[in-house]
């Protein structure tokens, strides 16, 4: 799983950790650990993720 991509589109998108937290109706603690990959990320979260960066999972997390 490629996590630099997640922080880069966020960054990209010029988003807080905060602002896709609340996004994704969690703690902006819990989305700092998923980024950091101290903690799993459902299938939910990895599909709403995608939405919200406009892409798929697989360019988000596998490439």
């Amino acid at each position: 799983m490629n996590l630099a991509n997640l922080r880069n589109k966020r960054l990209e998108f010029n988003l807080t950790q905060k602002k896709v937290a609340e996004y994704l109706g969690i703690s902006d603690k819990h989305y700092s650990s998923m980024e950091r990959g101290t903690r799993s990320i459902s299938l939910v979260k990895a599909n709403m993720l995608a939405e919200l960066f406009n892409t798929t999972i697989e360019k988000l997390f596998i490439e």
